[in-house]
């Protein structure tokens, strides 16, 4: 009898431990904080993506059998984001006009003085030939 009644006790014994436990840790938190209204203020500044604009190109004639650089910077007030570099139409690029560098450079730390500057090496002697800059360009926002 011994032997089946020392399991019955701690087990009896778990149970009310058990019982006590959870009534002695009961649930008398305060209730959780109410959610914050939700914000109707305006937009802090336009959206980036109506302010993304392709500002300008210009051009310039390259010259033949000679390195060309050609440059391209935003209006004063707006960041130049990217630029790039392209042939009028009818020029085979790497034939006739090699692009051999395309980057942009700064002048100062002031942001107004950021340029793209395109760079071709023409391998014709055709007189013809265009190059243009297109820059990308953040406008201020609106005050």
């Amino acid at each position: 009898m011994m032997t089946t009644s020392k399991p019955l006790i701690i087990l009896l014994a778990g149970t009310i431990l058990g019982a006590g436990l959870v009534l002695a840790c009961g649930d008398d938190q305060p209730p959780p904080a109410d959610a914050a209204e939700v914000c109707n203020c305006p937009a802090a500044e336009p959206p980036i993506p109506g302010r993304i604009v392709m500002e300008k190109e210009t051009s310039t004639a390259i010259e033949p059998r000679m390195t060309t650089f050609h440059s391209n910077g935003c209006p004063s007030g707006s960041f130049l984001l990217s630029g790039g570099c392209r042939l009028e139409g009818g020029i085979t690029l790497g034939q006739d006009v090699t692009l051999s560098q395309s980057y942009l450079d700064q002048l100062s730390p002031n942001p107004d003085d950021r340029f793209w500057v395109c760079e071709w090496a023409s391998h014709t002697d055709d007189t013809d030939i265009k190059g243009f800059v297109q820059v990308t360009c953040l406008k201020p926002k609106a005050p």
